[in-house]
């Protein structure tokens, strides 16, 4: 099997980097495996040009059997008309809908309803795929992301010291849909009553600036740090006491499944894997998204009980040591693409 792989993404071209050995493990299952980004940077629509020139040079000279694409919008609008031109099979890889509105939307409809096989991070995205845009459900695959970031055996915190300040952690990208000025808020909410505790925030992103303000505003510069993009997160899940993910959108979450290895108990909104490895009550705890009071109350739950802290954190990594192995992850990857190669064989 021969596939190809579009994107905008150049970080995917670095093996050392997530997404290049993702792109390593795939071209070892298959005979072979091209990855296409724009040569060059530049506005957004020459990008496209020069990805949809690229992609069809390597279509041209050989004869692959799938074109794959981590984007319902422009980029998958690009697969599209390749895959359309050259009779391969048309895969979307779909991590969430964070700004699925107007053309985008429309855009998203239109590609994913032509798309041959759609690969989805979660049952939760599943369903929404079907649902909302109609796609058969056997044309649709669940593979979530794999990480190896954090493994080991369950790292207990019972035995930290209790006069310890209680660390609250985040990690994610300093954006809208991340919600990080709820978390800042509610956290100055839980100060009142524990005015000793800190919050932790890993990441970067064009809202720092203004988290830093809100920050100020709710009074709470003392007790919350801002450290950045950071390469090792491991020292910061294994530091931290409760993991938090405030986030109005996810496609599945990632880090919550590293903090959920590191042993620490989740608090988050009903997002992305809540409810399908992060239940409400059994491994972590689950509010509504924006909800600033459900926030606060679960925050404070576990920091005033560290009996509650080691039963979810425990739960938590059981949760996600039972996940899909790596080797099953890419067995469901390949079996999706050989759904989209018999489906633009049958057209």
């Amino acid at each position: 099997m021969k596939v190809i792989s579009l994107g905008l993404d150049r970080s995917v071209l670095d093996p050392a980097s997530p997404a290049g050995m993702r792109a390593v493990l795939y071209r070892d299952m298959v005979e072979r495996y091209e990855v296409v980004v724009p040569s060059s940077g530049g506005p957004k629509f020459l990008r496209l040009w020069s990805l949809y020139r690229q992609a069809a040079a390597l279509l041209s000279k050989d004869a692959f059997d799938v074109v794959t694409v981590q984007d319902a919008y422009f980029v998958a609008a690009v697969a599209r008309r390749l895959a359309r031109r050259f009779g391969t099979g048309f895969e979307i890889q779909i991590h969430g809908f964070e700004r699925s509105v107007g053309l985008r939307k429309r855009l998203a409809r239109a590609n994913i309803c032509a798309a041959d096989h759609v690969r989805v991070v979660s049952e939760r995205l599943k369903r929404q795929v079907v649902d909302e845009f109609g796609v058969d459900a056997e044309l649709v695959t669940v593979a979530p992301i794999f990480s190896d970031a954090i493994s080991g055996a369950y790292p207990s915190r019972s035995e930290r010291r209790m006069e310890a300040p209680l660390e609250f952690l985040f990690v994610g990208r300093l954006v809208p849909v991340k919600n990080v000025p709820l978390l800042l808020s509610s956290f100055s909410d839980l100060l009142k009553e524990i005015p000793n505790a800190r919050l932790t925030i890993v990441g970067d992103g064009p809202e720092r600036a203004r988290l830093v303000t809100h920050a100020e505003h709710v009074g709470v510069t003392e007790n919350v740090e801002f450290v950045g993009r950071q390469n090792d997160l491991v020292p910061y899940y294994h530091r931290a006491d409760v993991f938090v993910l405030p986030s109005d959108s996810e496609g599945w979450g990632l880090v919550a499944v590293e903090a959920a290895h590191a042993g620490l108990p989740i608090v988050m909104a009903d997002v992305g894997l809540a409810g399908e490895v992060i239940r409400d009550g059994e491994s972590g705890l689950v509010v509504p998204p924006g909800d600033r009071k459900a926030l606060t109350e679960a925050m404070k739950r576990l920091a005033q009980s560290p009996q509650e802290r080691e039963r979810l954190g425990h739960a938590a990594f059981e949760a996600a040591r039972a996940l899909p192995s790596k080797e099953e992850l890419l067995r469901r990857i390949r079996a999706g693409w050989e759904i989209a190669l018999r489906a633009r064989r049958k057209s």
